[in-house]
């Protein structure tokens, strides 16, 4: 064993980790979820980066809004030691049940933008993958819900540029 990292949200809740990738710089991207019933929230996403030495770089953490559920399900790192993160959110309070969500980071944590998808049935929407190209590009994948076509889940897969465009 090189080294082994832990994370306890101030809320010392149901902490989980669930991806792991690696950028072009060697650094490390994981992501998941932490319970934050201290908050009167639900599960926030969080996200982390560490150098190849296991020392982390930052941490964030956010909530959806409303005390909702938000959880980040895939990372991806970027060639300029950036990287993507995808996954869900419950939003209610927006009239909606789980929309999808991504986001790019630079290297330093920094959060360049961010792009929602919210089916036009308002039902459940997740990003479950992310992979980027050569170009910087981020492809997910993941499923929508459709019951407002008579049909039920549907996977989808989506092409977002470097700037955030489909």
């Amino acid at each position: 064993i090189l080294w082994t990292r832990t994370y306890d949200s101030p809320g010392h809740g149901r902490d989980e980790g669930q991806a792991v990738a690696v950028d072009g710089h060697g650094g490390i991207w994981a992501s998941g979820w932490e319970r934050r019933e201290d908050l009167g929230e639900g599960y926030n996403a969080w996200l982390a980066k560490f150098g190849p030495d296991g020392t982390r770089r930052w941490l964030t953490t956010w909530d959806p809004g409303a005390g909702e559920d938000n959880g980040a399900l895939a990372v991806a790192g970027r060639a300029d030691g950036g990287g993507y993160a995808v996954g869900w959110e419950d939003r209610p309070d927006l009239g909606q049940a789980y929309h999808a969500w991504i986001r790019r980071y630079a290297p330093d944590g920094a959060l360049l933008w961010e792009r929602t998808y919210d089916s036009p049935a308002h039902a459940y929407d997740y990003l479950h993958r992310v992979e980027t190209d050569a170009a910087g590009n981020a492809i997910v994948c993941g499923y929508t819900d459709r019951p407002d076509l008579h049909e039920g889940t549907n996977a989808w897969a989506r092409c977002y540029s470097p700037a955030g465009d489909v």
